[in-house]
């Protein structure tokens, strides 16, 4: 049996049927349950958001210091999610790989800006953080010119022993990202604390006050560039 063959089988995937399975992620995943409970907060303007409160704010995107560059499509954001499917048929693939990355930000909106600390993993390895973000940019082996797929098996090469076994079999991969940039409207929903600009770290743009939203003790940040709807 091939390395791949041998690597797809300790993937596990689910065996619920497509329709079942997407309802009960929809319902029960960490991600739905926070994007329910931020938008159920009503929005906030930044100025009138009160320390302590848990808070929805929403704005434009100002990025802070070095900005991340999202691998596939090489564009500089404030937070990426990518994902390579791997095609066990011609309509049946599974997700072998994922990865995510994310750096402070600032939101603005029509009365001032915030900034949104988006921390590590805390003990257990517990991630701090969830982003929703639309996935805008797909790639697959039929579809992309020579110079995009040197590019993302770059990528791919950079995994170690797993993405280069799933280079063996390119044509039957396929590639999704979707990233945070600068001036895309965002919600963020977390716990407010207002420090001085100097505290926050922040340029003479920035004097007095500055709003920056953070992960509850017992909770996570949520970003998301859906709207509402």
């Amino acid at each position: 049996m091939s390395t791949i063959a041998l690597w797809l089988l300790s993937v596990g995937v689910a065996t619920l049927g497509a329709s079942a399975s997407a309802e009960l992620r929809s319902r029960i995943s960490p991600r739905a349950r926070a994007k329910r409970a931020a938008f159920r907060l009503p929005r906030t303007r930044i100025e009138d958001v009160k320390d302590g409160d848990l808070v929805r704010i929403e704005g434009r995107i100002e990025l802070a210091g070095d900005a991340l560059v999202a691998p596939l499509s090489q564009r500089r954001c404030a937070h990426y999610e990518l994902s390579v499917d791997f095609a066990r048929t011609e309509t049946s693939f599974v997700k072998v790989l994922t990865e995510s990355r994310s750096t402070p930000f600032f939101v603005v909106d029509e009365s001032k800006r915030a900034l949104v600390v988006l921390d590590g993993p805390v003990a257990g390895d517990v991630d701090r953080n969830i982003a929703e973000v639309v996935v805008d940019h797909y790639w697959t082996a039929n579809d992309i010119d020579a110079e995009t797929r040197f590019e993302l098996e770059r990528y791919l090469f950079t995994k170690g022993d797993m993405g280069r076994a799933l280079l063996a079999e390119p044509k039957r991969l396929r590639y999704a990202e979707g990233a945070l940039e600068e001036g895309e409207r965002v919600h963020v929903a977390g716990v407010a604390e207002w420090v001085s600009a100097a505290e926050a770290g922040q340029t003479y743009r920035d004097s007095g006050q500055r709003l920056v939203l953070r992960a509850p003790p017992r909770g996570r940040l949520f970003v998301t560039d859906h709207t509402e709807a």
